[in-house]
């Protein structure tokens, strides 16, 4: 052990084979990965549109590093929540801690889990979300599913210019679909599933679209509800399976054209998710579990939690000769609860004293509402000097509740209430943003652009409870109204050469920036009243491309991440109490691979690969065991890879059979940053490292006309990929400690059976 870090062994093998194998069969490279590029009749690979800048590009044209996920090929697959299918997406992450709490890295820029995000969200181009760590803007992510959605689109590195605050390590952009106004369409799949180990699953999702006045007025309608297995027993409550997910939702949509300039779409998007247990496993520090496989030990009535996502938008286009302007309004609404397990000996002491028992709950409240409105105006695109300009204004309320409760340790009833924190807080912000394009030939340009934000923050605490007076000296004890203002410029310059219609390589610096905030109780504590923003430069070199007739695509492109001013999470030794500071510098480096290929008739190759060298430049404050210069940034894995393989098989004029596979590794990544938890230079914080691991999915079927019937099996070899851990005591990373983790599904078998219209 050094630096207070705990190195864990790697168990199992690395399955790096056939990624490497599929990457030296083609020299050169192919398009964005996994399933982002359906495959067309006679070898060709199908053309994807997406809209990472804001407007309508073909895939290969975008001078942007982005996988466009296509969501029916998701839901084919059985992949409908983030675990499933990020891990296919280069350089992307992805964290649980447990309670739905989820984030999402890029480009391994983070340094812990709560913090205010590094990684933007916006559902048709609108941002969802807290921008906060208080409102747990970076793990309440809206893990939407597919049935609601046309595709997803992930954009790795910054992206400040066009899309503002949060976006310091890149994007993930919810794309709608378009209700049709020629056609009456529709959809609908049931699949079931069973997890070894635990319990069955199910989906249903339908969908229809309808024009209600022919290529004036379409509406569209999905819906779903979906069960997800459990596979966690708590066997001292005598419960099993109690991580079962429940998750249904809709979208409603209309699109009217009255004219041919001009269209409006409306839009409503809800989405619930319940569950009654957590998927924490009890282990010792070394990871190692202490009850057995897949069981936790929990206080009754504690690890459940509700989520709820709200998204109503209203998208306006004109064309105004040739030029375009666009209206974008949103209000979105974020709900999260859940109830937790509190281990801390200090409140477990003032339980004791006060209540005459040694347990404690803390109840979470987050309910995040947002409104934003953006206008833009761009010019035509076939011009020599092409141009955008917009102005974006955003403003969320974020009313938090965290209520400590001494409960009974043998069937969790409160007792009382040690104190209740209540810390409402808001966030303003104001943006101007523009870039132009300078088509300096037929196949070289050149595009600049940059946004000048201003934020404003509020941070109002009131705290009540039997603790109170003991902890601030009344009850309640209200803290002085916090406010904070700054101001960021962000900025890109993008440079393209378009070797031929297929073939493009582009530079690309572009830079990035996180809001900083208020720290609550710092006035009772002497503690930092205010944290700043970061931001990150990236430097980076691209290529993209299709050859032998778009039967062969790729992307590929090197970078260098500068991040300065980084934003920590630290506790403070004397009071326990969470704050946020700023730190000095770290950098990412690496290289992206995407390759996809129809070598022949009918078959479908695919692989990716990353490599991420993401550390800290200069050590954290304080210095003494804790984040040194060169330690490796938190959850990101330095390498990874996935080869896919897909083939299909005409039996007769209307039936064919399919059959694939996917091959998924994660390389080993470490914790989150641990604070010293005690000014004792020998009792270091512990940070563990999550071991690498492979997964095999496999999946065969038959397709009937617009039938299609599919089989499939998830992690092959039933193996327990741990996504993160942390110390169950609040505030300890010792290695006397109980620690849990979060795993990866076990073997998962299923069917599903689909039709369209």
């Amino acid at each position: 052990m050094k630096s207070g870090r705990l190195v864990l062994r790697t168990h199992g093998s690395l399955l790096l084979g056939g990624s490497l194998l599929a990457m030296s069969w083609a020299a050169t490279a192919a398009d964005a990965g996994a399933p982002d590029a359906a495959a067309a009749p006679g070898g060709s690979l199908e053309e994807i549109v997406v809209t990472a800048q804001k407007r309508s590009e073909r895939l290969q044209d975008v001078p942007v590093p982005v996988t466009a996920l296509s969501t029916d090929a998701l839901t084919e697959r059985n992949q409908t929540q983030f675990a499933d299918y990020f891990r296919e997406v280069p350089s992307v992450a992805f964290n649980s801690t447990g309670n739905g709490q989820n984030s999402i890295i890029i480009r391994g820029v983070t340094t812990g889990a709560l913090s205010n995000p590094t990684v933007g969200i916006t559902i048709d181009d609108i941002p969802f979300g807290s921008s906060s760590a208080y409102g747990y803007g970076s793990v309440l992510i809206p893990d939407l599913d597919p049935a609601d959605l046309a595709r997803v689109e992930v954009l790795r590195g910054p992206q400040g210019t066009l899309y503002g605050a949060a976006s310091l390590g890149g994007l993930v952009k919810f794309v709608t679909s378009d209700p049709s106004l020629s056609q009456v369409t529709g959809r609908g799949e049931l699949d079931f599933n069973s997890v070894e180990h635990g319990s069955q699953g199910y989906g249903v999702r339908g969908s229809v679209s309808v024009p209600l006045i022919a290529d004036q007025l379409g509406i569209s309608v999905s819906g779903f509800k979906r069960q997800d297995p459990g596979f966690i027993d708590d066997p001292s409550q005598g419960r099993q399976n109690v991580n079962q997910v429940n998750v249904r939702g809709g979208h409603l949509s209309t699109l009217w054209k009255p004219a041919d300039w001009l269209s409006v779409k409306l839009g409503v998007l809800a989405q619930d998710t319940v569950s009654s247990g957590t998927n924490y496993v009890d282990t010792d520090s070394n990871l190692q579990p202490t009850l057995g496989d897949l069981q936790h030990s929990m206080s009754p009535g504690t690890g459940g939690y509700l989520g709820k996502v709200r998204l109503y938008s209203a998208v306006i286009d004109a064309k105004l000769g040739g030029y375009d302007l666009v209206s974008l309004s949103g209000y979105g609404v974020n709900d999260y609860q859940s109830t937790l397990q509190f281990i801390n000996g200090f409140f477990g002491g003032l339980a004791q004293d006060y209540f005459g028992v040694s347990a404690n709950t803390i109840l979470n409240q987050f309910r995040t509402k947002k409104f934003t409105q953006e206008v833009r105006l761009s010019s035509p695109s076939d011009q020599r000097v092409e141009w955008m300009i917009g102005g974006f204004y955003t403003h969320e309320s974020t009313p938090v509740s965290q209520i400590l409760n001494a409960a009974d340790p043998a069937t969790g009833a409160s007792k009382g209430v040690l104190i209740d924190f209540d810390f409402p807080t808001t966030y303003e912000e104001y943006a101007a943003f523009g870039n132009v394009t300078f088509h300096i030939t037929d196949q070289f340009d050149i595009q600049a652009g940059g946004r000048e934000s201003e934020n404003k923050q509020t941070y109002n605490e009131s705290d009540f409870g039997v603790v109170a007076e003991p902890l601030f000296g009344s009850n309640p004890f209200v803290f002085p109204v916090q406010n904070t203002k700054a101001n960021a410029f962000t900025y890109l310059v993008t440079p393209r050469f378009k070797v031929s219609p297929d073939l493009m390589v582009y530079a690309r610096l572009a830079s990035g920036y996180r809001p900083g905030g208020n720290n609550g109780e710092a006035t009772a504590f002497d503690l930092p009243l205010t944290f700043k923003p970061d931001k990150t430069q990236n430097y980076e070199l691209g290529l993209k491309g299709s050859l032998f007739d778009r039967m062969l695509s790729f992307d590929t492109s090197v970078y260098y991440i500068n991040w300065k001013d980084v934003q920590l999470q630290q506790t403070d030794p004397l009071s326990g109490l969470v704050f946020f500071t700023n730190g000095g510098k770290a950098r990412s480096q690496g290289v992206e691979l995407a390759l996809q290929s129809n070598p022949l008739k009918g078959l479908t190759l695919g692989a990716t690969f990353a490599y991420s060298d993401a550390k800290l430049k200069e050590d954290l404050p304080p210095a003494a065991g804790y984040g040194l210069s060169g330690d490796r940034l938190p959850f990101s894995p330095k390498t990874s890879a996935t080869f896919t393989a897909d083939q299909e098989v005409p039996l007769t004029s209307r039936l064919t059979g399919f059959a694939g596979a996917t091959v998924a590794y994660t390389g080993n990544r470490f914790g989150t940053f641990v604070n010293p938890i005690s000014t004792d230079p020998l009792v270091p914080g512990m940070r563990s490292e999550l071991p690498s691991y492979t997964t095999v999915a496999l999946r065969t079927g038959l397709r009937y006309n617009t039938w299609r019937l599919s089989f499939f099996v998830d992690n092959v070899a039933d193996k327990r990929g741990l996504l993160s851990a942390q110390s169950r005591i609040q505030g300890s990373a010792l290695p006397t400690d109980p620690y849990q983790v979060t795993v990866i599904r076990p073997r998962t078998f299923g069917l599903s059976l689909s039709a369209s219209y």
